[in-house]
């Protein structure tokens, strides 16, 4: 980074961010975020929504999901629906927010494939619907969510939306 690569100042802004690779720090994950999106960078864009989320500032961050979304990066859709469902920084919109969780899915994002799959079995945010539940959860298993493999285990214990069958409940959960 002391070079100014673009993807390692992005990438040590996402792990100041995240806390998981390096000690939490805001301010140093701004710094190297903001550097990066100088070089266009699309993922830092989506990385500098998530710190400007953080810090509360919710209308930057969307400006910084949006920049990332005219990329197609799945996880700027996700993070946009987010505060359209949570009424972040915006009033809360369920069909908005739907409107980003499917583009998010279109693109393959785990997470919204996983949150479709789980509104469409439970019909609470959007209506029941048990063949595009299967279809979204069976995609996000598909992509290694193994949340998703636990629900369709789940579902298939229980015979909620499919016919009961422990068998294939059992296959799930051992995924």
């Amino acid at each position: 980074a002391k070079l100014l690569n673009p993807m390692a100042l992005s990438n040590l802004g996402l792990f100041y961010l995240e806390g998981k690779i390096a000690k939490k720090d805001l301010a140093k994950s701004k710094e190297y975020l903001e550097k990066a999106v100088i070089f266009n960078i699309p993922s830092a864009y989506n990385n500098l929504g998530m710190l400007y989320y953080e810090y509360g500032n919710y209308q930057e961050a969307k400006k910084c999901y949006d920049l990332a979304a005219d990329f197609k990066i799945p996880k700027a859709f996700f993070n946009i629906g987010n505060l359209y469902m949570q009424g972040k920084g915006f009033e809360k919109n369920y069909e908005k927010a739907i409107d980003y969780y499917e583009k998010a899915a279109e693109l393959n994002d785990i997470e919204a494939l996983y949150y479709l799959g789980t509104n469409y079995a439970n019909g609470v945010i959007i209506e029941k619907n048990s063949r595009k539940a299967l279809e979204y959860l069976e995609r996000s298993a598909l992509y290694g969510n193994s949340d998703a493999y636990c629900y369709l285990g789940y579902i298939y214990l229980m015979g909620e939306i499919v016919k009961k069958d422990p068998k294939k409940a059992l296959r799930y959960y051992e995924n």
